[in-house]
């Protein structure tokens, strides 16, 4: 499940099955503030459920180790996020679920 929103958007809740994917453009808001998004994520570990909350993007803030170019590509797995680097075209392992297992508020 993924359910993912900006301050002016909102994409709705989603069932991703495994290997699917949903993706999404925007244009960053660079003159008038910041462009960030976030998701409520959901990964079933062997009918054991991950959940939390990720900031997937930030024009603001670094969301990811490194940057991502054309295509920002996150993928989720049983130990948490992953990204894609465009460069070097592998999956670098990034954040991990949240220890409470719960939706909350991603860090600031």
């Amino acid at each position: 499940m993924a359910r993912c929103w900006s301050k002016d958007n909102s994409l709705g809740t989603r069932i991703v099955e495994n290997k699917e994917g949903f993706k999404w453009k925007f244009y960053e808001n660079i003159f008038f503030g910041q462009t960030k998004f976030e998701c409520d994520l959901e990964f079933n570990d062997k009918g054991h459920p991950r959940r939390g909350r990720f900031v997937v993007y930030d024009n603001k803030k670094e969301a990811r180790r490194r940057n991502c170019y054309q295509n920002c590509m996150w993928g989720v797995g049983v130990y948490g996020l992953y990204a894609f680097d465009e460069k070097d075209k592998k999956w670098d392992y990034e954040i991990p679920w949240p220890s409470k297992n719960r939706f909350e508020s991603a860090a600031e």
